[in-house]
């Protein structure tokens, strides 16, 4: 997300690169939410709260949601002062300190509010590696 610096065009991004590896086209994609995938050259049919609708739609939330809270755990293993396998990546209040005090990791989504507030200008180290935050 960090890369492409937004998380809608990071989406379509995912999605196209999801149907191309099918090694097929399909002839249609079901996408939840009312927001069709860009530049994909199939029919698609948005589905507004689609997890609640469609079967197909509501396993490939609980799969995405499972492989985030297994990268969460990992996370919290290598940066265990933010809590990542308790907050799942959202903000909670020992996320939110650990930010304050420690600063942002290369993990962080540079361009949310909190992060670029509490981030360090002109590049920070962590665990070795520099990055740097847009501002």
């Amino acid at each position: 997300i960090n890369k492409i610096q937004n998380i809608n065009t990071c989406r379509d991004f995912a999605f196209n690169r999801a149907i191309l590896g099918l090694g097929f086209k399909p002839d249609i994609v079901l996408v939840d939410g009312n927001r069709p995938i860009k530049e994909l050259d199939i029919k698609q049919h948005t589905i507004i709260k689609g997890d609640t609708k469609v079967l197909g739609i509501a396993c490939a939330s609980i799969i995405a949601k499972k492989e985030r809270d297994y990268y969460m755990i990992e996370l919290h293993e290598k940066y265990p002062e933010y809590d990542w396998k308790s907050n799942k990546g959202y903000r909670s209040p020992k996320h939110f300190e650990a930010l304050k005090t420690i600063g942002v990791t290369d993990q962080h989504r540079v361009f949310y509010k909190d992060v670029i507030k509490y981030g360090k200008k002109g590049g920070q180290k962590w665990n070795g590696q520099e990055y740097y935050l847009k501002y």
